[in-house]
């Protein structure tokens, strides 16, 4: 993360093109979280555990143009998140994370995009139950406009996440996606209200097994597993819908849904 994330900085403040000023920006937020810990829900499975968190972020970004069509976009990103009351510690992470993405015009108003991400989660504290893995994406998409408030935006692309407690974890696979945005407000001084849609399907095949549930040996209660002899594939499926106010603050509320 850290070599990916000197050598974006080093390609932002470089002179490339038209480049626009440097733009920062702090977040502060809270989460409600009904399964924190993402365990398997099921008849048998544990009680998912509901907690609040918070979250901080720093954003460091710059864009520019490259002659009369090509426009580009650098960010760096450091975070943390935390569970603010409950016995959780597991989700107690820091964050880092560097994005570049290309837009070119296209045709009948088109915009063809490429984009190259890098996110990293270190755990705050020790024990098995940590989290610490990087994932990075890479992916092409069309941005279709349908007037100056209205545009919808599709995107295909490859996915792989490394965990860096077990290698049987990582995984790697394609993405697909779509997004609405509306501009449903707007006043005379540029106060803004936007909505946005999103949904997100990924297959994620895994370097480990799969494993099948048995019955326990005995007779005993609890959840019992085994291994196959075959890799492990997912589909994960996200929904999410959002509320964004800009003018002199910026809020949002978001809502999603993983599957």
């Amino acid at each position: 993360m850290a070599p990916l994330a000197c050598a974006l900085v080093l390609a932002l403040a470089a002179d490339v093109g038209a480049a626009d000023p440097w733009q920062t920006g702090i977040e502060l937020g809270v989460e409600a979280d009904s399964n924190v810990t993402r365990v398997e829900q099921g008849p048998s499975a544990p009680a998912p555990i509901a907690a609040p968190l918070f979250r901080a972020l720093f954003e460091l970004g710059r864009a520019g143009t490259v002659g009369a069509h090509l426009r580009w976009r650098g960010q760096v990103r450091v975070g943390a998140r935390g569970v603010v009351a409950g016995a959780v510690e597991s989700e107690n992470i820091v964050t880092g994370a560097a994005e570049l993405a290309v837009e070119r015009d296209g045709p009948a108003g088109t915009t063809v995009l490429a984009r190259a991400s890098h996110y990293d989660a270190l755990a705050l504290q020790a024990g098995p139950e940590r989290r610490d893995f990087a994932t990075t994406g890479v992916d092409v998409g069309l941005r279709l406009p349908a007037d100056d408030a209205r545009e919808a935006e599709l995107a295909v692309g490859l996915r792989s996440l490394t965990y860096r407690r077990d290698a049987a974890f990582d995984w790697s696979g394609p993405m697909l996606a779509i997004e609405l945005r509306d501009q449903v407000w707007r006043c005379h001084d540029d106060r803004t209200i936007d909505v946005s849609a999103r949904y997100q399907v990924e297959r994620r095949a895994y370097t480990g097994l799969a494993f099948t549930r048995v019955a326990c040996p005995g007779g005993a209660a609890g959840v019992c597993v085994r291994p196959t002899e075959e890799h492990r594939a997912d589909l994960r499926h996200t929904a999410e819908a959002e509320l964004l106010y800009s003018g002199d603050q910026v809020l949002s509320a978001r809502y999603r849904l993983t599957i």
